[in-house]
């Protein structure tokens, strides 16, 4: 099943990813290796599971690389690829502006970081987005919290627990409302992004998304299925052990599944 038309992702990945230190000095972050795969092999087989047919990539530091190893390693496939040097201290909104004249003005596209691993049913997703026109639609998702958790009940101390799920997250320095955390994967509309005002942005998603929101034509979807980004050297390490213990593993799991290429699409 293919993903209506929602035919293209724009996958960011130029960044100079500083927090991997030693480990990106030579490698760009979407090439190492989880599992003994590069990162963005898992984002380019899940997207085109759902679908996707176009990949643009905004390039920057090492982008030949990233470059070499797409061009190389999904040469048979039939899907197009859109290359773009955007430069390597280049801001994300200069990026993305950078490749707006590689999208249709009406295009309904993905905009997803290239560093996190995803399966979970997209396609549902478009279709909310699609169904509701809405100019923007937010993926969210439950977190697994590195802290330890004191857990209360009716204002009585019930557990501390760790490792635990976290969502609708309470606002200490806002006043109303609650909390969900964004996925790094929204899908949007490409017009949208025409009239907005590049020169005074100072962060493209507060920018961007807040001023869809303020126009109520932006939309929330929880993700219900797996997620993990990778931002340090520790968060790749650790999900590295994952894969090795679910391998080991003698049943069937949701890991296995993602090393071989299999994603949750509906």
């Amino acid at each position: 099943m293919s993903v209506k038309l929602v035919n293209t992702a724009v996958i960011l990945c130029g960044g100079m990813s500083t927090r991997m230190g030693a480990l990106t000095s030579e490698t760009p972050k979407a090439l190492l290796n989880v599992n003994g795969k590069p990162i963005i092999w898992y984002t380019i087989n899940f997207l085109k599971q759902n679908g996707i047919k176009r990949f643009i990539f905004p390039l920057g530091y090492l982008g030949k690389k990233i470059q070499r190893y797409i061009q190389k390693e999904f040469s048979s496939f039939d899907i197009e690829f859109v290359f773009s040097d955007t430069g390597i201290k280049t801001e994300i909104h200069n990026r993305i502006k950078n490749i707006l004249c590689k999208l249709d003005l009406n295009e309904n596209f993905i905009l997803l970081n290239s560093d996190t691993i995803f399966s979970f049913d997209l396609i549902n997703m478009c279709q909310l987005h699609l169904s509701n026109r809405s100019d923007l639609t937010l993926a969210t998702v439950p977190i697994t919290s590195p802290w330890g958790i004191v857990i209360e009940n009716d204002g009585k101390l019930a557990s501390f627990q760790r490792n635990l799920k976290i969502d609708n997250v309470g606002l200490v320095d806002y006043p109303i409302g609650h909390g969900q955390i964004y996925s790094g994967l929204c899908i949007i509309k490409s017009k949208v992004l025409c009239k907005f005002d590049w020169l005074n942005c100072s962060d493209f998603e507060t920018d961007v998304f807040n001023n869809i929101i303020d126009e109520n034509k932006a939309l929330v979807h929880r993700i219900n299925g797996f997620w993990y980004p990778i931002d340090t050297p520790k968060h790749l390490s650790n999900i590295n052990h994952e894969f090795k213990i679910a391998i080991k593993s003698s049943s069937r799991n949701h890991l296995i599944n993602i090393s071989e290429g299999v994603f949750n699409a509906a």
